[in-house]
């Protein structure tokens, strides 16, 4: 892969979150249930199914 191409990339991967983030994101909303969710309930999971 040219050096370019993967610069690139890891230009646009930071604005991902990474596992860890997607993680704590699920414990926070799994451990309060005082949050404003929503109607579509839970997004995140701590969980992997």
């Amino acid at each position: 892969m040219p050096d370019e191409v993967r610069n690139e990339a890891k230009f646009l991967l930071r604005h991902f979150p990474s596992q860890d983030d997607v993680i704590l994101a699920g414990r926070i909303e799994e451990e309060s249930e005082t949050l404003p969710i929503g109607v579509m309930g839970p997004v995140f999971s701590s969980t992997f199914k």
